[in-house]
């Protein structure tokens, strides 16, 4: 299974959200990786993927981000 694609947005200077700049938003979209999955594991397969698929992956990186404590949404109550 492919765990979802997931966005988190934001915008420098700004507490909270300004609506009316919405041009000032900036972005990145992630996918949550098993916590099996190392960085050398994550490298080899950047590259492996840059050889087969012959596309330019240089702006996919390892992202590590801590959500503190949190509660799972409600799609996710089947999964507890």
């Amino acid at each position: 299974m492919v765990p979802p694609l997931e966005g988190f947005w934001w915008q420098d200077g700004v507490d909270g959200i300004d609506y009316a700049h919405k041009e000032n938003f900036k972005w990145i979209s992630v996918i949550r990786l098993p916590d099996f999955v190392t960085k050398e594991d994550f490298e080899w397969a950047v590259e492996e993927a840059t050889k087969k698929k012959k596309t330019d992956f240089s702006n996919v990186e390892f992202f590590t981000y801590d959500e503190g404590e949190c509660v799972p949404g409600r799609e996710d109550y089947g999964n507890l």
